[in-house]
């Protein structure tokens, strides 16, 4: 209470801020250790003096954290609160995460626009923090901001580090593609991208297919095969994937010499498997 008094008192603000501070954090031990609960003002106080002190603005989260559950106003004030306390963050990663922190709260209590602004300083922070894209990607989802979605979703899947993590975001940037936007090459393009990823995706590869043939793309759909055909380690699927490039270059690209060539080819491999 006097190291209150004396915040009360002096006109310096430097001061008033250090007085409310001693007396919020000795508050806050004693509370410790009677096993009670710190005053609930005395960080707020502080605070409420605007110097931006990093461990004021952590005495207040830690404030608005204990609170009461019946407490809404505290629940509301929590997010904000680390929103100002990421401020202060000399380091990228602890602002990104303290940011992320607060954009799930604010999606808790329905705040979807201040979550997604949340979501958005935090990616700027890290720009690869799956999380935080993830975040952004739902809510955008929810608005139905499906170019949003697909970008985001093509981001991860160059930022990610696990292959299938890779794999599923461009599968799914595809889908969106196709299904959203009605954007057949943009799907092909990130059907292209798994490919190059996981050479042997069969789905992918399936859906890369039917999209060459829906465009009329046979010479795209040729250099799918035979990548694929030089990808492929099972003799008799290596054979198909010759037959089909031998037809495709025969009936759609008017090439003999190389729809022969690779009929030669799939004779070749044909005996080898045997």
């Amino acid at each position: 209470q006097p190291l209150a008094s004396l915040g009360q008192r002096t006109s310096d603000k430097r001061l008033a801020l250090g007085y409310r501070t001693l007396a919020a954090v000795r508050d806050e031990v004693s509370a410790q250790k009677r096993a009670t609960r710190p005053s609930s003002q005395l960080y707020l106080d502080a605070a409420g003096i605007g110097q931006q002190d990093p461990g004021v603005a952590d005495g207040v989260v830690r404030t608005l954290e204990r609170a009461p559950a019946p407490d809404t106003t505290a629940k509301e004030r929590l997010p904000g609160a680390i929103v100002e306390r990421a401020s202060m963050c000399d380091s990228s990663s602890a602002r990104a995460l303290l940011l992320f922190e607060a954009a799930c709260l604010y999606d808790r209590v329905g705040r979807a626009r201040d979550a997604a602004l949340a979501y958005e300083q935090a990616g700027n922070a890290v720009s690869d923090f799956l999380p935080v894209l993830r975040g952004v990607r739902r809510i955008a989802g929810a608005n139905e901001q499906w170019t949003a979605v697909a970008a985001l979703l093509a981001h991860e899947a160059e930022v990610a580090a696990d292959t299938e993590n890779r794999a599923g975001a461009l599968v799914a940037a595809a889908e969106i593609a196709l299904s959203k936007l009605n954007e057949p090459r943009a799907a092909l393009h990130h059907y292209k991208r798994l490919l190059e990823l996981q050479p042997s995706h069969e789905r992918g590869f399936n859906r890369a297919v039917a999209l060459y043939e829906k465009l009329g793309d046979f010479p795209g759909l040729l250099d799918l095969l035979q990548a694929r055909a030089a990808a492929v380690d099972d003799a008799g699927a290596r054979v198909d994937l010759l037959r089909q490039q031998a037809e495709l270059m025969r009936d759609r690209l008017g090439d003999v010499r190389g729809a022969v060539a690779a009929r030669s080819e799939e004779h070749t491999s044909e005996l080898q498997s045997h």
